[in-house]
């Protein structure tokens, strides 16, 4: 096993990436003009739940996309402003975001590729702990998803992740927003492959949890079939996300049934196996990475971690329902 790059010891990259704004564009097929008030109310409407005073002074600026434009919405008080801008050039290569989120359909992608106008939405978080960063995200796709049921949206990207989502789809992301929800297979995205060597064996690393938790999470020689192992890495970060569950380096989660699978977790730093940032090593037990001969021993004694809910009758685990509830997402929201 080859250690590509030296360890760096202060590892910022991760606490980096969990410090920036959160940056959402929304792809049109035509113009759009309108006032910040107008913005404003329909956001009020959309998600009453939200706070989208603060940013008044800005109610009467027009925003118009056939001209460099920018704009302000509030987020409440002290949490400044979403802002908007249009008519600047696009960050992205399209065929990359279509590869990566597996956006196949030839009109999809057509319709997607030739959108002239576009608004770029940014929102700051209050401090980098996983609340705010999280509240950051609900305002920014909050905005992101008036736009996008617009009949002139044609998809809509997440910068941080990588991700793009064809207009239509949108719309679920769009309705856990507003039930409260955390959107994680928007948020984030799976990708991975087959390992070299060995096409029955499959890595996959999260995009985008940096952004919130300040590291990624992975699996590497994966016996599991490719979504499969996009599956129980997406549970894990739910796990991490949904229920804001520290791991341990060397603790084990899955269901407490005898035959069950469990995943022993390994922490892999910055730096190490050309990690550009801290990731937790989801670890299938029939992997044959040698994790304690790569990483060493685990710095944890809790190898076994209990993370059934509590109840009256034996439930099924937390790591059970997540993989249930991620095995029934479409393609799309998982690596393929």
């Amino acid at each position: 096993m080859i250690l590509s790059r030296k360890l760096d010891p202060a590892r910022e990259t991760g606490k980096r990436r969990a410090e920036q704004p959160f940056i959402i564009y929304v792809l049109l097929d035509d113009s759009l003009q309108f006032l910040g008030r107008e913005l404003t109310a329909a956001l009020a409407e959309d998600f009453p739940d939200e706070d989208w005073t603060g940013a008044e002074a800005m109610d009467a600026i027009p925003f118009d996309t056939n001209q460099v434009a920018v704009g302000g919405i509030g987020c409440g008080a002290g949490r400044g402003m979403a802002v908007l801008t249009g008519g600047v050039a696009l960050p992205f290569n399209f065929d990359e975001l279509f590869a990566r989120n597996h956006v196949t359909d030839p009109d999809t992608c057509h319709r997607i590729t030739t959108s002239s106008h576009h608004i770029c939405i940014t929102v700051n978080s209050t401090g980098s702990d996983l609340s705010a960063r999280l509240a950051a995200a609900r305002r920014a796709t909050a905005c992101a998803a008036v736009f996008a049921e617009l009949p002139t949206a044609t998809g809509v990207v997440m910068e941080w992740a990588n991700r793009i989502i064809p207009a239509p789809a949108f719309a679920a992301t769009s309705a856990a927003i507003r039930k409260g929800a955390c959107p994680l297979s928007s948020w984030v995205l799976p990708m991975g492959g087959a390992e070299e060597g060995d096409a029955a064996l499959h890595w996959v690393t999260s995009i985008g949890a940096a952004a919130f938790l300040g590291c990624e999470v992975e699996t590497r020689m994966s016996p599991e079939t490719l979504p499969d192992a996009a599956t129980s890495v997406m549970a894990a970060l739910s796990m991490m996300i949904d229920r804001g569950h520290a791991f341990r380096d060397g603790e084990t989660v899955g269901d407490d049934a005898p035959d069950a699978t469990r995943y022993r977790v390994r922490l892999v730093p910055e730096g190490l196996l050309d990690n550009d940032c801290d990731r937790w090593l989801v670890l299938h037990p029939d992997s044959p990475f040698k994790d304690r001969k790569v990483l060493g021993r685990p710095k944890s004694r809790l190898l076994s971690t209990p993370l059934a809910e509590p109840g009256p009758q034996a439930p099924e685990s937390w790591f059970r329902k997540g993989l249930a509830a991620l095995a029934k997402t479409t393609p799309e929201t998982r690596a393929q």
